[in-house]
């Protein structure tokens, strides 16, 4: 999460600090006059001191209370950092339980999300970079166009999530559950999919190159126009896959057998054909 440069101090702040300072002085030091007129100048060690504590009193509630209303002007100009902050105290005050909550666009870089529920949840847009979700409920999730590069997903759960053009380019998705997930246009560079269930999930134009897929689960999933140039595909499972169009050159894994077949379903092994113009 973005944390603001301690060195870049606010002029109007310092100058209202001292400002206050002076007048806290200044009324303390009249109360201090008003105890010597009372006591004709003469005052007892218990009145000196219970004035003392009163006058330390007096300057912590009042300097307490500039700073929260300067905190509230602060916040009435700037209702995006406002925002943000409330996002993050929200996460903070409901622990890791935010079925179906709200958090498009959040800024979540980094974020400690493991074992989170976030099933139905509205992140959208939302910056999941290098945050992790190990274990996390994302069931339903709505992830469309959110950033989750770097990201660990290991073990998440992910059935019929939305990931329509999410960046998840060098996430761990090892073991996760992306069964039924739309994955039309996403990102998956060098994701690591070791495990992952993938079947029925609509991987359509998305791009997979260099990514992991030993062991994965591709059972009925939708791999139209794909890119799984040198993907890894050692023990995964293709089964009923579509595959039209897919381009799998240089692809890891895939036996003699296994290549003629996808080549007559449809995929490609080389260059994809070039779309000749209609006469």
């Amino acid at each position: 999460m973005t944390l603001e440069n301690p060195k870049n101090i606010n002029f109007d702040d310092a100058k209202a600090g001292l400002s206050s300072l002076v007048k806290q002085t200044a009324q303390v030091s009249a109360g201090f006059l008003v105890m010597l007129l009372l006591t004709g100048g003469n005052p007892s060690a218990f009145v000196i001191g219970l004035s003392v504590c009163l006058g330390i009193v007096f300057v912590a509630w009042s300097e307490q209370k500039r700073l929260a209303i300067s905190q509230k002007e602060s916040e009435n100009q700037n209702p995006v950092s406002r925002s943000n902050r409330d996002s993050r105290a929200n996460l903070r005050g409901n622990g890791k339980d935010l079925f179906g909550a709200n958090l498009i666009d959040a800024d979540l870089i980094d974020a400690n999300l493991i074992d989170a529920n976030l099933s139905v949840a509205n992140l959208s847009g939302a910056n999941l970079s290098g945050a992790n979700l190990s274990g996390a409920n994302l069931n339903v999730a709505n992830l469309s166009g959110a950033n989750l590069s770097g990201a660990n997903l290991s073990g998440a759960n992910l059935i019929r999530a939305n990931l329509i053009r999410a960046n998840l380019s060098g996430a761990n998705l090892s073991g996760a559950n992306l069964s039924g997930a739309n994955l039309i246009r996403a990102n998956l560079i060098d994701a690591n999919l070791i495990r992952a269930n993938l079947s029925g999930a609509n991987l359509s134009g998305a791009n997979l190159i260099d990514a992991n897929l030993i062991d994965a689960n591709l059972i009925g999933a939708n791999l139209i126009d794909a890119n799984l140039i040198g993907a890894n595909l050692i023990g995964a499972n293709l089964e009923f896959a579509i595959v039209v169009n897919a381009l799998f050159g240089q692809s890891i894994g895939l036996t003699e057998n296994l290549r003629r077949n996808l080549e007559k379903r449809g995929a490609i092994f080389g260059d994809r054909p070039p779309v000749l113009n209609p006469k």
